[in-house]
């Protein structure tokens, strides 16, 4: 799925359109306005960046939107037992939750350990993707690879230094090789407090 299309569908356009056409529409258009403004946040960019580990947003992801899911989960399987229906995908479930704790964890890290500001629309993973999808292409799919073949695909790819944009992959570095974006510098250690 493009982002950008379900950007564009969970948008406070739609909501304000299902409020004014459609009766009966209260949560939906409150499902759509909790996922317009959580796209909001994690795709802010300079001119909105987040400058403190207290910023309002990041309140906002840990302390409603978080519980928001959480609680509807918890009323799906305290009063409708079995009926999966009733909620979203587990795998988008867990996803969401997922990628928020982690999103806010990781620019709270950030910004308490000496950054100015975060823009959470820079954070990626399509490095990340890529690689995945380098090591399903050169086991030609197999959907159950065992180890040797994973061993073998991952030495592969780290000694050619060879990550390449996926054909009908979705990441966003296009023909440049990914490798050279990696840093070989290890780490600063965090001094013990």
């Amino acid at each position: 799925m493009r982002v950008s299309y379900a950007r564009d569908t969970l948008s406070w356009a739609v909501a304000q359109a299902l409020v004014d056409d459609v009766k009966n529409s209260n949560g939906t258009v409150e499902y759509i306005l909790l996922l317009d403004k959580w796209f909001e946040i994690v795709s802010c960019q300079a001119k909105n960046a987040i400058h403190s580990s207290k910023d309002e947003r990041l309140v906002w992801l840990e302390q409603e939107f978080v519980k928001y899911f959480l609680d509807w989960r918890n009323e799906v399987d305290t009063c409708h037992p079995g009926e999966e229906k009733r909620i979203i995908a587990k795998s988008t479930f867990e996803g969401l939750i997922f990628t928020t704790k982690n999103m806010v964890s990781l620019c709270k890290r950030l910004l308490d350990n000496g950054l100015k500001y975060v823009y959470l629309g820079m954070l990626t993973q399509d490095v990340l993707e890529a690689m995945f999808g380098n090591l399903r292409a050169l086991m030609h799919r197999n959907t159950n690879p065992d180890i040797h073949q994973v061993s073998f695909g991952v030495t592969s790819i780290t000694q050619r230094k060879s990550i390449k944009r996926v054909h009908g992959g979705n990441t966003t570095f296009e023909e440049k090789n990914a490798w050279t974006k990696v840093c070989h510098e290890p780490l600063l250690k965090l001094s013990k407090k």
